[in-house]
């Protein structure tokens, strides 16, 4: 779902003047809240245009749409059925939250009759009533232009080269993609630190978007903690809000080597659920799941639901000691900073490509007449029948 902001001069200059008074602008705000209501049924409820506010010669508007428009064209064709005479037409598009305020404002001027009921019309009503109880999420716009190059230099700032590169390899080979139909792949993304985790996934999307993989710059991000109850429905209706677009989900999962508890089983009821979702809307919503390093089996808790899914993993890169300094050292040119040579003497070298040396005493093989249970067990005490099910059970091994 897709959400503009659309801001145009009015070409007739009198009619400012001729709607200066307060009853007059009540007047025309309710004609033109008559024609907006005839304009957008005949829609279909694929779109909703409407006006915000008039103040001077400039009128700003609002769309929604459930596919990808050229707002100019739609607010024009907009313009001519309410009336009025727009140019110099400039669009943008909006997150949930501006495009919430616009709705707003616009009922408040009069221009539409409730803003509630447009959101329900669509199925937002939901995340703007607050029913989120359980759920914290919030939203991005993406960059419209997007340099490659700039894209692959971050890529190896974040020590991704393994994973992250030849997956902006894949996604930027071959022509943009005009109409998108569905997402071949999804993503998890396995890093520790916050910033990293932002900077990689926004990485990721804006290559996907400048490729025509995503039709929407906006992408929704949200939080979960294993075992919390939060409302289906409204995390329903975030996807819902989300087609044609992103939503990064954030499993903020501790350490889960350990032995198995309520707080597990209660992860993989939530991991569940969010699966479930997620294959609802697979076509229509691309998800990152992001996960901590360490939650090995969280992570295979989700490939398993996603079992149908096609998922690509990116995770940062091991680094070892040469590496680790050659990082630093770029970091300090990037700052313009000489780098600490005492400092980077403190890296301790990595084991690389380790021998081993082991040393036996015998010369026995495994199994048979001379093998260990023949040969040894007697020593320890074994009677005939004891070697010859030792022997059998050692052939298995």
């Amino acid at each position: 779902m897709l959400f503009y902001k659309v801001s145009a001069i009015l070409e007739d200059e009198k009619w400012a003047e001729g709607n200066n008074d307060r009853r007059t602008r009540l007047e025309c705000a309710r004609r033109i809240a008559k024609k907006s209501d005839e304009f957008n049924q005949k829609s279909g409820n694929r779109s909703y245009c409407f006006v915000c506010d008039i103040e001077g010669t400039e009128i700003t508007c609002g769309i929604l749409s459930d596919e990808p428009c050229k707002a100019e064209k739609e607010i024009s064709a907009f313009f001519r059925a309410i009336g009025i005479k727009g140019g110099d037409v400039k669009s943008d598009e909006i997150t949930l939250s501006t495009l919430t305020s616009l709705l707003s404002s616009a009922c408040r001027n009069d221009y539409i009759e409730d803003d509630d009921d447009v959101m329900e019309q669509f199925g937002l009503d939901r995340i703007k009533r607050g029913y989120s109880r359980g759920i914290e999420f919030g939203e991005n716009l993406l960059h419209e232009y997007t340099d490659k190059a700039a894209l692959y230099q971050t890529a190896d700032r974040l020590l991704t080269k393994e994973t992250l590169r030849p997956e902006l390899d894949r996604i930027c080979s071959g022509r943009a993609i005009a109409s998108v139909s569905g997402h071949p792949v999804h993503y998890v993304v396995q890093t520790d630190d916050r910033e990293t985790r932002k900077t990689l996934c926004r990485t990721l999307l804006q290559a996907l978007y400048a490729n025509g993989r995503l039709k929407s710059r906006r992408y929704c991000f949200v939080d979960f903690k294993p075992g919390e109850s939060f409302s289906r429905t409204v995390y329903d209706s975030l996807y819902k809000s989300c087609a044609g677009g992103a939503i990064l989900v954030r499993y903020e999962e501790e350490d889960d080597s350990g032995e198995e508890s309520d707080r597990s089983s209660g992860g993989a009821e939530t991991v569940s659920l969010l699966c479930e979702t997620m294959k609802k809307y697979r076509n229509s919503v691309l998800t990152v799941f992001c996960l901590p390093r360490a939650c090995e089996r969280t992570k295979k808790m989700f490939f398993e639901e996603l079992d149908s899914v096609s998922v690509v993993e990116i995770r940062e890169d091991l680094a070892d000691a040469e590496r680790s300094a050659g990082y630093l050292k770029m970091l300090c040119r990037e700052q313009h900073i000489r780098p600490d040579k005492a400092r980077l003497a403190r890296i301790e070298p990595s084991v690389s490509q380790p021998s081993f040396r082991i040393a036996c005493d015998v010369t026995n093989p495994l199994c048979g007449p001379k093998g260990a249970s023949a040969v040894f067990g007697p020593q320890k005490g074994a009677t005939p029948d004891m070697v010859s099910q030792l022997d059998a059970a050692l052939a298995h091994f």
